[in-house]
């Protein structure tokens, strides 16, 4: 699996987990836009980021790979690039937050 489809898929169980529980407090339609409008922002994040790697891994001019392979051999000789790297890969940290932006989880 693409790393890409793992955030996906990681992101469609936050959808469900914080829309459980954004659900007993959404007595009217504005509580699930609230809802609706949080959860969009974290998947147009998702996306971002995975646009952008799609761009740099498909690079097709040489010199354009080449300044890409000499910043990320720059960046995995450090520990704090090594982890900045992983982080960036494996998405946000932060926890999703319900429609009354109550941090879950």
């Amino acid at each position: 699996m693409q790393p890409g489809g793992g955030q996906g898929l990681n992101l469609g169980l936050w959808d469900a987990v914080s829309l459980a529980a954004a659900l007993p407090r959404a007595a009217d339609a504005e509580g699930l836009a609230a809802w609706r409008r949080a959860r969009r922002a974290a998947a147009l994040g998702v996306l971002a980021r995975t646009d952008l790697a799609t761009r740099a891994w498909t690079l097709r001019s040489a010199p354009a790979r080449a300044v890409r392979d000499t910043a990320l051999r720059g960046v995995l000789t450090t520990p704090a690039g090594r982890r900045l790297l992983a982080e960036s890969v494996a998405g946000p940290r932060r926890k999703p937050r319900d429609g009354d932006g109550r941090t879950l989880g």
